[in-house]
């Protein structure tokens, strides 16, 4: 085990390089297979642009998370450029460890009542650290931050077209999608952008992802976000 220089074990996952969600977001995706990726497709799979992708690569370069390689092409110009998590980058696997305690919850007597507790609980906690941070709170762009990549459709409802655990939620959807539903909640409600809003999520709602249902009295806000 690597210990640290106090004698205890050395804390080699992300909170002890202070990293951000949306470098997670990028680092998680690195670790979602074993070939590694170029920038295009990293920005085609998190709907991010090229040069967002490049910064955060960099980043996680620089912290020891992530390597670059390049490959010759066959024919004229310059080689190509592939990113890969290193073993620090890869650390635990996180969906292994949350995937172990969802299906724990099965054994609880309230499971519906405690996975809706956990969600608002994340809420409450995520809503008061974006406005401490950013002095207000909007919705699409926390959602965006947590990697849920939101698409505004007809009426003002949003698209959620990606998940930061889908592996944990193809392997436990009710309680995953139940914690997402009481965070998204308290969000809305919290939210500058569509003060006091109701929104419902329905899983798998619409093409291409899930659907986030926004009330009426939220929806002429929210076509201004």
């Amino acid at each position: 085990m690597i210990r640290s220089a106090a004698g205890g074990p050395q804390d080699t996952g992300l909170t002890s390089v202070g990293i951000t969600a949306a470098r997670a977001r990028v680092l998680a995706r690195l670790r979602s297979r074993r070939e590694p990726w170029t920038v295009q497709e990293l920005g085609d799979a998190l709907g991010l642009h090229r040069n967002t992708i490049r910064e955060h690569l960099a980043a996680l370069t620089a912290q020891g998370l992530a390597d670059m390689c390049e490959t010759r092409a066959d024919g004229p110009g310059r080689p190509a450029q592939y990113y890969r998590a290193t073993p620090l980058g890869c650390g635990v696997d996180y969906v292994e460890t949350l995937g172990a305690l969802l299906d724990a919850l099965d054994v609880l007597p309230d499971r519906d009542a405690f996975i809706r507790e956990v969600g608002e609980r994340w809420g409450n906690r995520l809503a008061a650290q974006l406005a401490d941070t950013h002095g207000e709170i909007r919705l699409v762009a926390a959602l965006n931050e947590l990697g849920f990549g939101p698409a505004q459709v007809a009426n003002g409802n949003l698209v959620l077209r990606n998940c930061p655990v889908l592996a944990a939620a193809n392997r436990n959807p009710e309680a995953v999608c139940g914690i997402h539903k009481g965070l998204m909640r308290v969000l809305a409600r919290a939210s500058d952008d569509v003060p006091q809003a109701e929104v419902e999520l329905i899983p798998n709602g619409a093409p291409g992802g899930c659907l986030l249902v926004v009330t009426q009295r939220a929806r002429a806000v929210a076509s201004d976000a």
